[in-house]
């Protein structure tokens, strides 16, 4: 493994060095976003612009632009995208077909709203995706955080035919997402926005659930990013971070 540089080192002119990420020159931080595309991001019928799913693909775009000039996140924080709604479940690649990006080159997918809410099985593509992750850098010998996993919803877990899941269905996966927590395996996050049901995210997520207003949902991607560049603790800072923005749901 290459010997570990900091931030400060790099100058704000700097060119990402694609290999120096890939050598792991600082610790890693895999981040995955989980982004509610599902009908109700359209609005209500006959809405007119800017409808939800305009200010999240907006504020998409805002994050882009911070994570690729930001050097404190240049070579620690990598990126994914899943999104849940229209098209199903999507791991949207990046321009390479990897999955993840690192922060200096993320470029934002176009999204749109549409279908059911399958963010159960959103979540369970996330943890599979995070376990492999971990295994793939554990083999580069990449030093590394645990992933964390941010969902952003305004809605609750649907089936195919749009029906709400039972509560059984949601004690189910609250139980796997705390067992995996409780194994430092992973760090879950659920924010909710608009029409959001608060008990359901503190049932998801019982210390890290917050209610944010579309107009900060880029702030959000900003201050959950920005939680990478902590040197000893990215979970506490993610908390920290996003707690200024938004109330306890």
């Amino acid at each position: 493994m290459s010997d570990f540089w900091t931030a400060e080192q790099a100058q704000d002119d700097d060119p990402f060095d694609p290999v120096r990420f890939s050598s792991g020159a600082q610790k890693r931080t895999t981040l995955i976003f989980l982004l509610d595309t599902s009908g109700s991001m359209n609005g209500p019928e006959g809405a007119k612009p800017p409808r939800p799913i305009d200010e999240l693909n907006d504020a998409m775009k805002e994050w882009a632009a911070h994570l690729n000039s930001s050097q404190d996140l240049r070579y620690r924080a990598e990126l994914a995208v899943i999104s849940f709604g229209a098209g199903g479940v999507r791991v949207h690649k990046a321009a390479d077909g990897s999955t993840f990006s690192p922060a200096a080159t993320f470029i934002p997918p176009d999204l749109y709203a549409g279908g059911v809410t399958p963010m159960f099985e959103a979540i369970r593509t996330a943890i599979d995706l995070s376990e492999r992750r971990k295994g793939e850098l554990d083999d580069l010998g990449i030093q590394r955080f645990r992933p964390l996993i941010f969902m952003v919803t305004d809605a609750v877990p649907t089936d195919d035919s749009g029906y709400q899941l039972l509560k059984d269905d949601l004690q189910g996966m609250a139980a796997q997402i705390t067992a995996l927590q409780e194994k430092r395996k992973l760090a879950f996050f659920a924010v909710g926005v608009s029409t959001a049901d608060q008990e359901f995210l503190a049932t998801l997520a019982p210390d890290a659930h917050w209610q944010i207003a579309h107009s900060d949902i880029a702030a959000f991607l900003i201050e959950a990013s920005n939680s990478a560049a902590d040197d000893d603790d990215p979970i506490t800072a993610a908390k920290k971070r996003i707690q200024a923005l938004g109330k306890k749901a």
